[in-house]
């Protein structure tokens, strides 16, 4: 059994969170339990994580800026410099293949 109040919103029924717990129901005493995180924890750990996410969008958006201010020809050079790699990781990807096969067969 748990007390549980109102939180935000986590999924479309999901409205609350876990205060604390009564009483164990699955057998598991409490002390063997995880800590319930507090309301500030809570907090902390979402806007970390929003943070998180912003960074991310900022890099690939500065990239995306970047990359849409080369010209024409650059971003051909760069996508067949890209290409060529890898073509050369397949290739020795298929090498390898090509030597445990002799491997074996000997």
């Amino acid at each position: 059994m748990v007390a549980i109040t109102p939180g935000w919103r986590s999924s479309q029924h999901k409205r609350h969170v876990v205060k604390y717990i009564i009483a164990p129901g699955s057998g598991v005493p409490i002390e063997d339990r995880p800590p319930v995180p507090t309301e500030e924890e809570r907090c902390a750990a979402r806007d970390a994580k929003y943070a998180a996410k912003k960074a991310r969008r900022a890099a690939r958006d500065l990239a995306n800026t970047i990359e849409g201010s080369l010209s024409m020809s650059e971003q051909i050079i760069r996508q067949a410099t890209k290409n060529a790699k890898l073509r050369a990781m397949m290739a020795e990807t298929k090498a390898e293949d090509g030597e445990a096969k002799e491997e074996t067969q000997q």
